[in-house]
């Protein structure tokens, strides 16, 4: 990755856009495969410093970009538009953008910060790999100006992450599961113990969902459930 070359060079200023039109090793979280018809989306990273944020609180990151970029896509379309956790955007319940971040840490605290973001905006058609993809054209049935559609991610991702760095993090924290994905429905969920009915009840300060089930609930992290 580019922009994490750019990090280990040295002095790169806070807020860099590296962008690409094309990407042939797209990665999503946990190692899932993103895929992009060239010149038709959006493929790009921010770079930050967050040295105010502690390892152990990293996940306020990823609430601030998330919501960050929920505020943007709001703005071409509010077609039930959530957040599932802990880094996807869905729109009408199908993927329009993934958001991989990638830290580096030094003893208790962040020293950088690369966003990978890729979202969905011109494409209409998605391969065998992409399952539920959907892209602004599709749901809005029009062209959508690729350049304006990244200036509103940025704008509004580098608002969110004023606010966390000015400590706003019960408005993140409220703002985040107003938008989150099958928030208190009854879904179906795989984790360790197999199939499970379970709903979710909210997220705890290391990230990880809680999930309610036979009368109590259970905090698993990202490789610990899966969404069925």
């Amino acid at each position: 990755m580019y922009a994490s070359l750019l990090l280990q060079q040295g002095n790169v200023t806070e807020g860099t856009i590296v962008t690409a039109k094309h990407q042939t090793r797209g990665r999503g979280y946990a190692g899932t495969n993103w895929e992009s018809e060239s010149g038709k989306n959006l493929l790009f990273s921010i770079i930050y410093k967050p040295h105010f944020i502690k390892a152990k609180n990293q996940f306020y990151l990823n609430q601030a970009i998330s919501l960050g970029v929920y505020d943007a896509i709001s703005l071409f379309s509010k077609r039930d538009l959530k957040i599932k956790w802990p880094n996807d955007l869905l729109l009408k319940g199908k993927k329009i953008c993934g958001i991989l971040i990638e830290n580096v840490v030094s003893g208790e605290w962040l020293q950088s910060s690369v966003i990978g973001i890729g979202m969905n905006v011109n494409q209409t058609k998605f391969g065998e790999g992409v399952k539920g993809g959907v892209s602004l054209k599709s749901v809005e049935k029009k062209d959508f100006d690729i350049s304006k559609v990244l200036e509103k991610i940025c704008e509004h991702v580098e608002a969110r992450y004023l606010q966390l760095r000015r400590n706003e993090l019960s408005t993140l924290q409220k703002d985040y599961m107003k938008t989150l994905f099958q928030l208190e429905e009854e879904h179906s969920y795989k984790t360790a113990e197999g199939k499970i009915k379970a709903k979710i009840v909210g997220i705890n300060p290391e990230g990880k969902l809680l999930l309610e089930y036979k009368g109590g609930w259970t905090a698993y992290g990202f490789k610990e459930v899966e969404y069925l």
